[in-house]
């Protein structure tokens, strides 16, 4: 085979190898299948697990024993902050440890993820829409995703650390969360962050390495 069209073909393997990654990516993203197939609650263990692993950051899970399942958009949007939260701490805080917590009550269910870190940049923080790099991007998805469950989101970030905290509604026909005074703007605050909060009843708390 002439080198020519050898050098043709490995060019199109590899176009056809990058497709279907993006075809595999775009169809992770439309709905994680661990979410679907485990349920919101075993995925985060799973996913914290492997991330500690991967990222070699410690990672505290305060998760519910039992596995009850949500709506499908709700167990999408809080995998995803989940996600997105750890992948910022690897990526900008420094931190040796996060914490993983997840709460409900009878109205809301509420997601935290923390950690020891650096803490954030304060104008990507109040501003995230004026950012141009994948941090003030993942936080504005964040927003729009709890936004879009009328739950609300809280940032509290200081030299000390992060703190997200993702609260929604526990039923969709439930009223919307309503912003704090000092957060309506972005919603968003800065202020000290506080460890994630143990759930108080059937929660499990375990380390991830």
């Amino acid at each position: 085979m002439p080198g020519e069209i050898r050098e043709k073909l490995q060019e199109c393997l590899g176009l056809t190898e990058k497709c279907i990654e993006e075809v595999r990516s775009v169809s992770h993203n439309l709905y994680p299948p661990e979410v679907e197939m485990m349920g919101l609650i075993p995925a985060l263990r799973s996913y914290a697990r492997h991330f500690a692993e991967r990222a070699a950051i410690k990672v505290v899970m305060e998760l519910p024993e039992n596995n009850e399942r949500l709506e499908s958009d709700q167990e999408i949007a809080l995998f995803r902050i989940a996600q997105e939260s750890l992948t910022n701490i690897q990526r900008h805080a420094q931190a040796g440890s996060a914490r993983l917590g997840l709460e409900f009550t009878a109205k809301t269910i509420t997601l935290e993820i923390g950690d020891t870190g650096v803490g954030m940049d304060p104008g990507t923080l109040e501003f995230p829409e004026r950012g141009t790099e994948q941090h003030g991007i993942g936080l504005m998805k964040m927003r729009e995703r709890v936004h879009d469950l009328g739950g609300r989101l809280e940032i509290e970030s200081n030299e000390k650390g992060t703190l997200v905290r993702a609260q929604i509604p526990r039923h969709h026909n439930a009223a919307k969360i309503e912003e704090p005074l000092e957060a309506q703007s972005g919603s968003t605050r800065r202020s000290s962050p506080r460890n994630v909060r143990r759930p108080a009843k059937r929660a499990q708390r375990s380390e991830s390495h």
